[in-house]
């Protein structure tokens, strides 16, 4: 009798202080402090996110230039000896890199908004020592003779070589909108650019609106990734 007693009692005690619960399967690890790496890095995914769905959400509803000559569904320009025009629509991503000064940086140049012959639109760049988004604004021209600022159109090197067919395109960065890992100088720097044959689209950057040459160390090359 009174072994039963002491096993009921010894029962009794281990209900009484209870048995640690397990963890819920889906219940959230602690979190750790925040840092300024991981702090950036999240900023500019959130930011490519952002864009992502701005030019999703834009496209059905994209103006077209009035001067457009070709339906935007092939990736590239047909390859002849003179470029042809070229549809820019909200959802294009036109990926590529851009050398600055010696480094190269990952870029993308996201088309968010059409308005006749105006864009608006965002560059990510993305390369580890440099992670920022800019908001951009520009215009696209379909018939480069009858642009102003001839003289900066004549520095390009398609220009030079005769080529004034296709699509042109120039844009200026106007501030950020994303976290940033990087300095840029200015926010008012120009980009002139031509769609080649090859369907990339390189060209000229200035580093403000006023400079007569452009920037000798800063090449760029995109070619459009996603429509």
């Amino acid at each position: 009798m009174k072994k039963i007693f002491l096993v009921a009692i010894l029962v009794m005690s281990i209900s009484a202080c209870g048995v640690p619960a397990a963890v819920p399967p889906n219940s959230a690890p602690p979190t750790s402090a925040p840092n300024s790496a991981a702090t950036a890095a999240q900023g500019q995914i959130d930011m490519a996110t952002y864009v992502a769905q701005t030019v999703q959400a834009q496209q059905p509803a994209a103006t077209l230039p009035a001067t457009a000559t070709q339906a935007p569904t092939a990736t590239a320009v047909p390859p002849t000896a003179q470029s042809a025009s070229v549809v820019i629509a909200a959802g294009q991503n036109w990926n590529g890199v851009v050398n600055w000064q010696g480094y190269t940086y990952p870029v993308d140049l996201a088309i968010l908004k059409v308005n006749g012959s105006s864009f608006t639109g965002a560059m990510v760049w993305s390369a580890p020592i440099c992670r920022v988004t800019t908001s951009v604004k520009g215009d696209i021209i379909q018939d480069i003779t009858t642009a102003t600022e001839q003289n900066r159109w004549a520095l390009l090197p398609d220009f030079k070589s005769g080529d004034k067919s296709g699509t042109w395109l120039r844009w200026t960065q106007i501030d950020s909108i994303g976290s940033t890992r990087c300095y840029l100088t200015s926010m008012s720097d120009w980009w002139y650019a031509h769609i080649g044959s090859d369907g990339h689209v390189t060209g000229i950057h200035f580093e403000n609106d006023t400079a007569t040459q452009p920037s000798s160390l800063v090449t760029f090359d995109f070619s459009l990734s996603s429509q």
